[in-house]
């Protein structure tokens, strides 16, 4: 097992999510992979995502977990929650607004030991793949606050030059 990867964990129609080391946008395909399957279900009721093992969140994987946090708001109506120990998380988590969207709490009353590695061997288009995810990551952060619509606009707009405009950055 590396020192960076994504485990979960399905109990019932709860996923728990667990993000180890330093988790950067070129780790982020699997986790994108994932997430597009376990929607695909329609099954899940809750997710709770683990951040006591990770040590950084680039905007790319903030934007899958601001995903997660919309389809579980939109579907459910049901904010996800995070669990995180670190102050420097926390102040990421809540300097993207992620404390309106996610229930964070600093423990959880159970371990979780049965954990399984996500890992998706589809490789072909990694390239469309990865900006695509990249764009999506950042709409998705984009759309929970006007902060960061003023803070990822330039990046969305450059996204969505490359690969289409979903929205307009102006709205």
């Amino acid at each position: 097992m590396s020192n960076e990867n994504f485990l979960y964990f399905k109990h019932n129609h709860t996923y728990i999510i667990k993000l180890v080391g330093e988790v950067r946008y070129t780790m982020c395909p699997d986790l994108d992979k994932f997430i597009t399957l376990i929607f695909g279900k329609n099954t899940i009721e809750n997710i709770i995502i683990d951040l006591r093992e990770t040590e950084y969140l680039d905007s790319t994987c903030l934007g899958l977990l601001a995903k997660m946090a919309n389809y579980l708001l939109n579907t459910r109506d049901k904010k996800p929650t995070i669990i995180s120990n670190k102050e420097n998380i926390n102040h990421i988590l809540k300097g993207v607004g992620f404390n309106k969207v996610f229930h964070i709490i600093r423990r959880y009353p159970n371990d979780i030991d049965e954990l399984n590695e996500i890992s998706i061997d589809d490789r072909d288009n990694l390239d469309t793949d990865m900006g695509k995810m990249i764009m999506d990551a950042h709409e998705a952060l984009f759309e929970l606050n006007e902060k960061n619509k003023e803070t990822f606009k330039d990046v969305v707009e450059i996204f969505r030059k490359q690969y289409g405009n979903h929205n307009d950055c102006n709205n």
